[in-house]
């Protein structure tokens, strides 16, 4: 009976033994799969991680020559902008000193009815913010004045249409009534030489230049208010363009560098 008891008691110890070497055989399995399936997760991590941003130095260049575009055209436009200014102000100073023989008179008052226009070249910076993939950019800053880049634009272009608008609907017919437009023609033709465009036959002078009683049009008080509304007009878009010129400077050296090349 002892004998009995006695080997009933190893075959438990056996089976026990079996048991646990079975058990643990089994958890280091479950933990060799968790560790591989830790190591792919980690390498898939790495994988998207690299995509990512093998993807940004390509979002980073097409908004390193979407900028740059943006910037060469406002710095364009401030120029104008700054020109039209100080022509606007050398007209006021002709008129307060009643110099009515002044030879640039006929080109001054062609700034009254000149307005230039910023063109946005929107592209991989639209794309990024309508496709909700603005995080691929690692730099917040950047980030940041890539979100605002559009209400900057919207400003210059804001105080831009408001202007042309003025020029057109106000200036132009009051210059009609009180100036022979035709003199205008020569010093919108220099203008455009000036911007290194080619002048057709088409729009070529055709009429002499007709006399002006200088004196008559430049003491005309609501000329005199127009030429000043037009000058702060003019201002504010300098203001703007300059705000907007920093912020693309800007936008352009964090895009550099976060390049790699």
């Amino acid at each position: 009976m002892i004998k009995f008891f006695r080997h009933i008691r190893q075959t438990i110890i056996m089976e026990n033994s079996k048991s646990t070497r079975y058990f643990k055989y089994a958890i280091g399995e479950i933990i060799l799969v968790v560790i591989g399936i830790l190591i792919a997760l980690q390498i898939n991590t790495w994988n998207q991680a690299r995509l990512e941003r093998i993807s940004e130095q390509n979002i980073l260049k097409d908004l390193k020559v979407e900028f740059e575009a943006n910037f060469i055209d406002l710095n364009r436009v401030l120029n104008q902008h700054q020109l039209i200014l100080k022509e606007l102000r050398a007209l006021q100073v002709i008129s307060k000193s009643k110099d009515y023989t002044n030879i640039h008179l006929d080109s001054l008052t062609n700034s009254l009815i000149k307005w230039f226009s910023f063109t946005d070249r929107p592209g991989a910076s639209n794309n990024l913010i309508s496709a909700g993939n603005l995080d691929i950019i690692q730099n917040t800053e950047l980030r940041d004045l890539i979100t605002q880049w559009t209400g900057n634009v919207n400003d210059v272009i804001d105080d831009e249409v408001f202007l042309a608008d003025f020029t057109r609907e106000t200036i132009l017919p009051f210059l009609s009534k009180h100036y022979p437009i035709t003199n205008l023609e020569e010093s919108n033709i220099k203008l455009l030489e000036s911007l290194d465009m080619k002048i057709d036959r088409e729009a070529s002078l055709v009429f002499d230049k007709k006399m002006v009683n200088w004196q008559v049009l430049l003491e005309n008080e609501q000329l005199q208010s127009y030429v000043a509304l037009k000058k702060m007009y003019e201002y504010h878009c300098v203001l703007e363009c300059r705000i907007t010129m920093r912020a693309c400077k800007k936008i352009i050296s964090l895009i550099k560098s976060e390049l790699h090349d």
